[in-house]
């Protein structure tokens, strides 16, 4: 009875520590390329560009496991932005990508990629495309002088664009 006991402490043991093991190659991946804590990439950037970046409050009604953040510093001005990125380490079709970029520098949809076109609930546009970006819909709209790309796995949730745009009018002013 002791023995046994014994063997399956050991054996739940290895368990958990081989789980942690996966988690943290699963986070030192992401951090060996350049990205951090969300909160640290948002301060990063809201320093870079000396003013506020309000976050969508909501994100997807799906299960993530992770977040993180980076801003991209790189050469010229026009390519810095704020990346977050939320996934779920178990089912890599939960993921949910945010860039946000200052309105002078945005990227620009091609005409030919733009599905729908939406209205915000601050009048903004909104342009949804299922095929801007391989494996996500995304969603372009402008808020507070900052273009945001919400990406979503094209697998994650089913109507994709009433989704982002739920999350695009949580933005704050």
């Amino acid at each position: 009875m002791r023995k046994t006991g014994l063997s399956l402490f050991a054996f739940f043991l290895l368990l958990t520590i081989s789980a942690c093991t996966k988690e943290e190659r699963f986070e030192k991946a992401f951090f060996e390329i350049g990205y951090q804590e969300v909160d640290q990439a948002l301060m990063d950037s809201k320093q870079h560009y000396k003013r506020d970046i309000a976050l969508p409050i909501r994100i997807p009604p799906i299960a993530f496991t992770h977040s993180f953040g980076r801003f991209a510093d790189l050469e010229g001005y026009e390519d810095d932005h704020l990346e977050i990125t939320y996934l779920n380490q178990n089912n890599e079709e939960n993921h949910y990508k945010i860039v946000i970029r200052p309105i002078e520098y945005k990227s620009l949809l091609g005409e030919d990629k733009i599905d729908k076109v939406f209205t915000l609930n601050d009048g903004n546009e909104a342009l949804f495309s299922e095929t801007a970006l391989e494996g996500f819909n995304t969603l372009a709209f402008e808020k507070n002088g900052w273009q945001y790309v919400l990406m979503l796995d094209h697998n994650a949730a089913k109507h994709a664009s009433e989704l982002l745009l739920d999350i695009a009018n949580s933005v704050r002013d």
